[in-house]
């Protein structure tokens, strides 16, 4: 769930702060003892804020697809999807939109994961400026929450590629709540 904060675009502009758009994908994957792991299914876009700098204000649906391998202390992969509108506000413009996020990790320690990814998008219907490109470094360490096992995230990022208007830095916070599962 994305908070997000988006600057004035004008001087003396009012910004926006709230929740973005949500993404939820399902896989479907083979069960394997490979270090290759792949899925494919669908993904749903859902429209959680109608400010119409922070949110689409449509429904949108579409295929998505992961892959990756695990080498030793590395983990590398990519993971797809491009969603198109289905319903939504006809003022606003449709959806039409791709994630391509290519990543590499590395375990640094039993508790510690340092990433370099990118979660990049493109815009097909934009008329100039198709593709936002970050480059993100994140640190990842697991702990508890409590009594969950949990994992505390902290990034920072650089748009090599974005549009005129668009972000050139951004940072990241996140506690992920794992839920094993009972044995």
């Amino acid at each position: 769930m994305p908070f997000i904060g988006q600057p004035p675009f004008v001087v003396n502009g009012l910004g926006e702060n709230g929740i973005g758009d949500l993404t939820a994908s399902f896989f479907f994957s083979q069960r394997t003892n490979s270090k290759f792991t792949w899925g494919v299914g669908p993904a749903f876009g859902l429209p959680a804020s109608y400010q119409p700098t922070i949110g689409s204000g449509h429904w949108s649906i579409g295929p998505t697809a992961v892959a990756l391998n695990q080498h030793d202390k590395w983990t590398y992969g990519v993971l797809v999807n491009q969603l198109w509108s289905v319903a939504g506000d006809d003022r606003r413009p449709d959806v039409n939109r791709m994630f391509l996020q290519p990543f590499l990790a590395y375990q640094a320690t039993k508790t510690v994961t340092l990433t370099l990814q990118s979660e990049s998008t493109a815009d097909w219907d934009a008329d100039t400026h198709t593709w936002t490109v970050p480059i993100n470094f994140e640190v990842a360490k697991l702990s508890t929450f409590g009594h969950f096992p949990a994992s505390y995230q902290f990034g920072v990022g650089g748009f090599p590629a974005h549009p005129e208007d668009g972000p050139s830095w951004k940072i990241r916070a996140a506690i992920i709540i794992l839920l094993p599962k009972a044995h």
